[in-house]
């Protein structure tokens, strides 16, 4: 679903996935901690996702993992890794997480077949892209480490407005096509099909 918008929203690119015989290659994992250890990290929360899955073999070096996690976390509704600020591979939604101040994240629900991408959908997307390295410190916009600021309407917005996602970098001047040095998810390698001058995250 939120291939389909980013795909729309790109002009014909999005994210290439892994498949297994042509399908979608999803896999189900049982970390090796209990929910209220894990949510005991806090902020750290995809951290200790990532770190657990690490330690058991699960983490590929030439991949990014959209991880749904079915636990909680007191802080957000997701986390991502950005680089080079926070390394990692791994973005992850807590799908029942409960953060202060905020509605619970399980009040929100996945989208139907056939109906536009909803508040989960958005969420993974920008939690991949944050884990490809964006946005990046340099960017105009940039706000609340790896955020903009310019509109709530921003798939990558952040601040003191609700978030309302609809756009994919607004005026193309901080992480999309923007033709500056800093990181641009039009060339990420990630990708497909592949831009010809691709980037791997910094």
């Amino acid at each position: 679903m939120w291939n389909g918008w980013l795909d729309d929203a790109a002009g014909g690119s999005h994210m290439r996935l892994d498949t297994c015989n042509g399908e979608l290659d999803v896999s189900f994992v049982r970390l090796d901690k209990t929910d209220g250890e894990i949510a005991a990290r806090g902020a750290y929360v995809r951290d200790e996702i990532e770190s657990l899955m690490r330690a058991d073999g699960l983490i590929a070096d030439d991949k990014i993992y959209a991880v749904y996690y079915d636990g909680s976390s007191t802080f957000s509704c997701g986390g991502g890794a950005w680089p080079p600020a926070l390394r990692g591979q791994v973005a992850a939604l807590y799908l029942h997480g409960a953060p202060d101040g905020a509605p619970p994240c399980d009040s929100n629900s996945f989208a139907g077949v056939g109906d536009p991408p909803g508040y989960l959908e958005f969420a993974m997307l920008h939690e991949i892209i944050h884990t490809l390295g964006m946005v990046a410190e340099a960017a105009p916009h940039h706000n609340l480490a790896g955020h903009v600021g310019d509109t709530p309407s921003d798939l990558m917005y952040a601040g003191s407005s609700p978030w309302d996602p609809s756009v994919l970098d607004l005026g193309h001047d901080d992480y999309y096509d923007h033709g500056q040095a800093w990181p641009d998810l039009a060339k990420s390698a990630y990708l497909d099909p592949t831009p010809t001058d691709s980037q791997l995250p910094p």
